[in-house]
């Protein structure tokens, strides 16, 4: 793929557009399964591509909304939700509720969302120090 003056995320979603359906597995790293961004989720759901979405702890708020995921100790919800994503309506289900969700998910929300995870109160996010002018 060649670059586009649409950028980097443009050819993403051209890449995920050529698959039927897209597997996310979540991170397994000990730090990672529970503090860890839902950008990687959220970008493949705005592809328009139906995604598997496993449910690891860092994930489970984005599980609440979405139809399409599984448990990620269970093999065997796996294997049911492939199943039932060969129904095109099941599938076309995940990629509107997929492009729902992916609209409360702004950059600020996801910066938002880590700085949450690191500790940083809300009130001492989006100011400028004292006598800083603007850009």
């Amino acid at each position: 793929l060649e670059c586009t003056p649409r950028g980097d995320p443009y050819l993403f979603m051209l890449l995920f557009r050529q698959f039927d359906a897209l597997l996310i597995l979540g991170k397994t790293n000990k730090e990672k399964k529970y503090c860890n961004s839902v950008q990687r989720a959220v970008s493949q759901m705005r592809s328009g591509v139906p995604i598997a979405l496993e449910c690891t702890p860092s994930q489970k708020h984005l599980c609440k909304e979405y139809p399409c995921h599984f448990d990620s100790d269970s093999k065997k919800e796996l294997k049911a939700l492939l199943e039932r994503m060969k129904n095109i309506s099941v599938r076309q289900d995940c990629v509107d509720k997929g492009i729902e969700i992916t609209k409360k998910y702004t950059p600020k929300k996801i910066i938002d969302d880590y700085l949450t995870v690191l500790g940083l109160p809300p009130e001492k996010r989006w100011t400028r120090p004292q006598n800083q002018p603007s850009t």
